[in-house]
């Protein structure tokens, strides 16, 4: 039984936002949680204010669709490099390395989809918890707590 609620332009399903915790100001919103949907589905909307994006990285078994609503991301979606605007979508295939950046000034927003859900939701919650917080980047990058939700970072040549 689904557990989602409509209340305005946002929906709701009884999780509160997460704050990354790299940056305070940037939140992700749950609009259709992993259990409402019995892991088939995730979707949260990203709102960013800081520049910057997460490491290149591959997800094990979960397609990825990314829809700007606002701002500006530079995606890089394997050999391809997308500057999407409000109103485009980029979508990425599972096993595909991809990362994104924002790219303009002030507040950037993305719908980010992901199919099968896998523990997407998990793992953000985990970082907003602060969990990870005690780490840098490169070391949560580099922890078990990637592959234990369902990816891996890509190292470039040269990179220790």
């Amino acid at each position: 039984m689904l557990s989602i609620h409509v209340l305005g332009n946002r929906v709701w399903s009884g999780w509160r936002p997460v704050h990354l915790h790299h940056a305070r100001s940037d939140i992700f919103y749950t609009k259709v949680s992993t259990r409402d949907t019995n892991g088939d589905l995730y979707v949260f909307e990203s709102s960013r204010v800081k520049r910057g994006g997460p490491a290149l990285h591959f997800d094990y078994s979960q397609d990825e669709c990314r829809s700007v609503l606002e701002g500006g991301f530079l995606i890089k979606e394997g050999d391809k490099l997308y500057n999407a605007k409000a109103g485009d979508t980029v979508f990425g295939p599972r096993g595909v390395p991809h990362a994104f950046t924002k790219t303009n000034n002030g507040n950037a927003r993305m719908l980010m989809t992901f199919q099968s859900a896998g523990k997407m939701e998990e793992f953000f919650i985990a970082v907003g918890a602060g969990e990870l917080a005690k780490m840098t980047l490169a070391e949560v990058h580099s922890c078990a707590c990637y592959p234990a939700h369902g990816h891996a970072t890509v190292r470039l040549r040269g990179e220790a």
